[in-house]
């Protein structure tokens, strides 16, 4: 171990430094730990921080893509009531001791939802059950690998201790909106919304493909002669590097016949400037209340779509996914193939947009409609509809034919400026 600097200006104080420093390892043994922990050994006295370090380490080294956020759970959450213990040394009690944090976050939640109203700008305090269901997720995963892991250096204890542990309480499944295909089609035709951002929408809210799914597509993804997309990848927010999907599983997927002149025209552009990538995706930190600026500029200003309270959340760029497996529900699509198009595992997670296309078949309107014709560089016709249908008005309906058309389109937002560049 080397002395501080500080330490290191006389030879007296340099020994009273390293006595201390001895005492101080002779009764943690963190200095040991945490040189095993860089060998990959575990060790009696390790702590669960470095534990939870070099298991971080090793799922990062399996190309695991979610390691940031499992660290940033683990350093806010875990490793403040667990992180100087040894591993070997929790309890059942010191994981109900989390459980136990957890719960009075999610009541913080749970009651500045009753005492705000919607419009309330101010930041919600404490978490909501769901991301105290991802943290406890961390923290049963891990003692699961403590002692059972594949990775016989990660080994560090015989048990379980959360194996009969109640996880945090669960609160109320707030509900998450999805477009309305006359809302789509005015979000689609809004000149106010820059093309490119129109664009972007439209593949998103006609293949439900997940965003980084989205970044990553590249013109040779786009099979014209069978009228197909292959989603095989997906570009890592952090780092920028393709890496496999979510589920690990590459999927090609029928391309709606109204969206193919858009891709097409965009695979083409693309080749022709020399990108590798389809699209231009809005950046990570703004696509949410972009997302929402621009419906409010397309005169999409249904309640549901901003509503932010204890049983409704706001529209995100996420809903154009379920936006898209909505409609097929509606449509009367087979489910299987809409578990396919939506890349799910789990069957259980697609019959939540059967069901909830069930209940919005009756006035929901016809999905999947022909594409503007501004979208492909063409100019609407005189009389289109570019806003949000009323009740009064019925659907916006949108002109059937589309021509591919080089011609530029200028990239201009008047109702939302941005002082620094977008990506």
């Amino acid at each position: 171990m080397r002395v501080p600097d500080a330490k290191a200006y006389s030879e007296e104080r340099a020994a009273e430094w390293a006595r201390y420093a001895q005492e101080q390892e002779d009764a943690t043994g963190r200095a040991l730990a945490k040189k095993l922990a860089r060998d990959g050994k575990a060790v009696a006295g390790e702590s669960c921080a470095d534990w939870f370090s070099r298991l971080h380490s090793w799922k990062e080294s399996k190309g695991l893509v979610t390691v940031r956020d499992m660290r940033g759970r683990v350093k806010n959450w875990i490793t403040p009531i667990l992180g100087p213990k040894p591993v070997r040394s929790v309890t059942r009690a010191d994981l109900e001791g989390v459980v136990r944090r957890l719960d009075e976050e999610i009541a913080k939640r749970t009651r500045w939802y009753e005492e705000h109203d919607e419009d309330d700008d101010e930041p919600a305090p404490g978490l909501s059950w769901k991301s105290a269901q991802n943290i406890w997720g961390e923290v049963t995963s891990a003692f699961d690998e403590a002692c059972s892991s594949k990775n016989p250096e990660l080994r560090a204890r015989e048990d379980n201790p959360a194996a009969n542990v109640r996880g945090p309480d669960r609160g109320i499944e707030r509900s998450k909106p999805v477009l309305y295909p006359s809302e789509a089609a005015a979000l689609l035709a809004c000149e106010d919304v820059p093309i490119y951002w129109r664009r972007t929408y439209a593949v998103a809210l006609y293949t439900a493909a997940r965003l980084n799914e989205l970044a990553a597509l590249a013109p040779d993804d786009v099979d014209v002669e069978h009228q197909r997309l292959a989603i095989t990848k997906q570009l890592d927010r952090r780092t920028r590097k393709v890496r496999p999907t979510k589920t690990r599983r590459a999927r090609t997927i029928d391309i709606e016949p109204e969206l193919l002149p858009l891709l097409v025209l965009l695979a083409r552009e693309a080749k022709d400037q020399g990108r590798e990538r389809l699209l231009r995706m809005p950046p990570d930190e703004d696509r949410a209340s972009l997302f929402r600026k621009h419906l409010a500029a397309a005169g999409c200003t249904r309640p549901e779509l901003f509503a932010d309270d204890a049983m409704r959340a706001p529209i995100r760029f996420h809903q154009t996914r379920d936006t898209c497996l909505t409609w097929m529900a509606v449509r009367g699509d087979d489910p299987l193939r809409i578990q396919w198009r939506g890349g799910h595992t789990d069957f259980k997670t697609t019959q939540v947009y059967i069901g909830q296309g069930r209940n919005l078949s009756r006035a929901f309107g016809a999905p999947f409609a022909p594409l503007p014709p501004s979208l492909l560089g063409a100019p609407l016709p005189a009389g289109t509809a570019t806003r949000a249908a009323t009740n009064d008005d019925g659907p916006a309906q949108l002109p059937e034919a589309i021509v591919i058309s080089s011609r530029p389109q200028r990239e201009l937002n008047p109702c939302y400026r941005r002082e620094r560049p977008v990506s």
